[in-house]
């Protein structure tokens, strides 16, 4: 008898034998087989076996709370692996998540039914991303959804406006700064381009009176903001500074090019002016010739 199912066999010379079959969905850990033998007197024995049945991983599962997050999210999943009669095997699981261009952005291994978590970036791309898990020769893949976020962060410092894009797409659109004071009121629309991570800046200081004003952004409120353009007279300063140093430096190059350009014309001429042995003058050759010939008119006479 296995988990109340009884088998029957004959004995032949005191010895038996039976092929049992465990059922595929018999639970892990210990079981006992217990042998009853009952001879033609009547008389009966009996034996207990214990065997021993190992977990069968069968089924990986990813447990989630819910299937849609956007950026900044805290995701909390709980992998499980279940042997051959649907219990939780104690082992390890390997996860792998990819976010929606493929990229591993995080890899470990956790216990079976142990609950993980890890936080999506600010500019976490939006889309399907997948989870990956496998033990025990298992695997399974499971995916949850990350929206898209338009998130746009402010600070004024300096007179100056910083638009940070902390979502996790494309920022394109306008943006509105209202100045408010008591003697002055001004509007400035801007239609920006900002993509994930980058700061666009903005000078507050162009185009208005100097005073203490209201920014509005968005309808995010900033108070007290000084606007005295010392901002734009020291861009100016440095700007003229900056022409000055390369008005400088190209005047300097023009006279280390003069400079040179002279040096490599002197180191060139006693190379032209290098002297050589002259070829024999004609006249030493003529009275050679002359020579040979009233030798041979002698000869001749």
């Amino acid at each position: 008898t296995l988990e109340e199912i009884s088998e029957e066999t004959s004995v032949s010379g005191g010895k038996f034998s039976k092929l049992i079959s465990i059922p595929e969905s018999i639970t892990s850990g210990t079981h006992t087989i217990t042998v009853e033998v009952t001879d033609e007197a009547g008389n009966r024995g009996t034996r207990e076996i214990s065997i021993i049945v190992d977990p069968a991983a069968t089924k990986l599962d990813l447990l989630t709370k819910k299937e849609t997050y956007l950026p900044g999210d805290i995701v909390k999943v709980t992998p499980v692996l279940y042997d051959q009669a649907g219990d939780i095997i104690a082992t390890d699981i390997g996860v792998i998540v990819k976010n929606a261009r493929g990229d591993k952005v995080y890899t470990t291994t956790i216990p079976s039914n142990q609950e993980m978590e890890f936080q999506l970036l600010s500019d976490a791309p939006p889309g399907t991303w997948v989870v990956e898990l496998f033990s025990l020769e298992q695997e399974r893949e499971e995916t949850f959804l990350v929206d898209e976020l338009v998130m746009l962060n402010y600070i004024i410092a300096n007179e100056t406006l910083y638009i940070t894009n902390r979502g996790n797409i494309k920022f394109i659109g306008p943006v509105k700064v209202d100045y408010q004071s008591a003697q002055h009121t001004y509007t400035l629309v801007r239609e920006l381009a900002i993509d994930t991570n980058e700061t666009y800046a903005i000078n507050l200081w162009k185009d208005v009176e100097p005073g203490t004003y209201t920014i509005l952004v968005n309808g995010q409120s900033f108070n007290n903001v000084m606007i005295t353009g010392e901002q734009q007279r020291s861009q100016q300063l440095l700007i003229i500074s900056l022409a000055v140093v390369m008005v400088i430096l190209l005047i300097l190059l023009i006279l280390y090019i003069i400079g040179w350009a002279r040096q490599g014309g002197r180191r060139r001429m006693p190379r032209s002016m290098h002297h050589t042995r002259p070829p024999p003058s004609p006249p030493q050759r003529l009275v050679a010739v002359q020579h040979a010939r009233d030798d041979r008119e002698h000869l001749h006479k």
